[in-house]
């Protein structure tokens, strides 16, 4: 074992030496998603979550296999959400869950790329402390390797920077499933950053209340957000789609399917996105007049997986008297700035 040992690090030390590139990963953590990019090629968007015995505290599913079984476990085992607003809750148990979803994504690589050192770069919300930043750091680095933190701001950035070469201020605009992080851009670098506690799951959950309220029907996670992409659509109150939904009937606790309009339960969204355009507003009120000029010379820049709610890059341009685009590759962005960071 330990010749075979001492080969494996001889034959790591000579790969380096004629320079290829380590196994790369960005890794973007998320409330809701986790976000990976493997060799500036491969990226998977992962539910970030998985199964756990209660008291053995291990590990059973991760990823999309421990999303299929919400509502399902036994009662000895939970599923648990261990990233919160952009804090990990368990450090540890985050990263063995980054590891496997890593050992899965190297199954189709050459075994030739699997003795090359692994290098990370974990992309982390901008409210993180400097102790948790230190801890996640500390365990990457005896799991993976070389392991290296930027926040979500500097990795938007450095994409925005590749996208947009000749711009030279701009509001990025991360509405994530937790919340929304918003980089104030001047002279082509970071002047301001805020976080908001509204995203993609807050449209969701006012959603779900609508369809309770008017319909008396309470539709799984699923099923809510099949409405919200098929069915909301702001600023088209006027137009009256339908979907035919099935739920528990909230009075008599049983399956049922109904009807859903649109023009009935888009309000109660668009009061999400008021929430969330009145936060940005106010970002702007408290900014230099020069620079809320040159902002509103150039266009903002929106993106993150809730950004993809039909007709939110108008709603807010109308509300912020900005011009706004709307990313290509909205939940990738992150992933690719970092990209982009580590390379150099």
């Amino acid at each position: 074992m330990a010749t075979v040992a001492n080969f494996d690090v001889q034959l790591r030390s000579k790969l380096s030496r004629t320079g290829l590139f380590p196994r790369r990963y960005c890794v973007d953590l998320g409330s809701e998603f986790l976000k990976v990019l493997f060799q500036e090629r491969s990226f998977e968007v992962y539910p970030d979550c998985y199964v756990r015995h209660r008291s053995q505290g291990d590990l059973v599913k991760f990823g999309r296999d421990a999303f299929q079984m919400m509502g399902k476990l036994p009662s000895q085992f939970e599923l648990v959400w261990p990233i919160v607003q952009g804090h990990s809750q368990d450090t540890q148990q985050v990263l063995q869950m980054m590891q496997m979803l890593c050992e899965q994504m190297e199954e189709k690589i050459f075994l030739v790329q699997k003795v090359l050192p692994r290098q990370f770069l974990l992309i982390v919300s901008p409210s993180v402390s400097l102790l948790e930043r230190r801890s996640l750091q500390v365990i990457g680095h005896h799991l993976f390797g070389i392991t290296n933190l930027v926040s979500s701001s500097e990795a938007l950035l450095a994409q925005w920077q590749q996208l947009f070469p000749q711009q030279s201020a701009s509001l990025l605009i991360d509405v994530g499933s937790a919340k929304t992080e918003l980089v104030v851009v001047a002279r082509r670098q970071i002047l301001k950053t805020k976080t908001v506690a509204i995203g993609g799951r807050n449209m969701t959950q006012s959603l779900q209340r609508a369809v309770r309220t008017h319909y008396h029907l309470q539709l799984g996670w699923a099923a809510a957000e099949k409405v919200k992409k098929e069915l909301i659509h702001l600023g088209q109150n006027e137009s009256k789609k339908m979907l035919v939904m099935r739920g528990q009937d909230v009075l008599t606790g049983l399956p049922t399917a109904l009807e859903v309009r649109s023009d009935v339960i888009t309000p109660e969204v668009e009061r999400v996105c008021s929430e969330l355009a009145q936060e940005i507003q106010q970002l702007l009120h408290d900014l230099p007049p020069e620079v809320v000029t040159e902002l509103s010379e150039q266009s903002a820049y929106l993106t993150g997986g809730g950004s993809q709610l039909l007709g939110l890059s108008s709603f807010l341009s109308q509300r912020l008297k900005i011009d706004i685009t709307r990313a290509k590759d909205p939940t990738g962005d992150t992933c690719r700035g970092g990209a982009c960071l580590l390379k150099h």
